[in-house]
């Protein structure tokens, strides 16, 4: 038979990785920001130069749920 973790250290998990996805998502834009500012207020942003448009659009499909469900599980575990 097949143990599973506990049902807290799932949620540890993924408020581990939720989190950690959202700070990273933060910084870059911070950097795309401040980049913007240092050239004069105006960059582009290719998507389409490396074909990775697809990728980006199923990586934020997978992340986008896993960051709410740690934002709600973060929120729930903080003390009242």
């Amino acid at each position: 038979m097949v143990k599973f973790p506990s049902r807290n250290r799932v949620q540890q998990l993924v408020i581990f990785i939720g989190l950690f996805w959202a700070v990273g998502i933060a910084v870059f834009f911070a950097y795309i920001i401040g980049l913007a500012y240092a050239q004069g207020g105006e960059i582009m942003l290719n998507m389409t130069i490396f074909n990775e448009q697809t990728v980006e659009y199923w990586l934020m499909i997978g992340l986008v749920p896993v960051m709410t469900l740690a934002l709600f599980y973060t929120i729930e575990s903080l003390p009242e």
